[in-house]
């Protein structure tokens, strides 16, 4: 995963729902500029819950 910051937002907002990661991660890129800066990326993660 690109950005380890966006990876522990993901987990920091599902544990607080009783939910755990159920498998890889992938990243969506949604607009991707030539400044790589202004790209927009959604994260995807299953969860089931813990």
């Amino acid at each position: 995963m690109a950005d380890c910051a966006a990876a522990a937002t993901v987990a920091l907002r599902r544990d607080p729902y009783g939910q755990g990661g159920a498998g890889y991660a992938r990243e969506l890129y949604l607009e991707c500029p030539q400044d790589q800066e202004k790209w927009v990326t959604e994260i995807q993660e299953p969860v089931v819950r813990a």
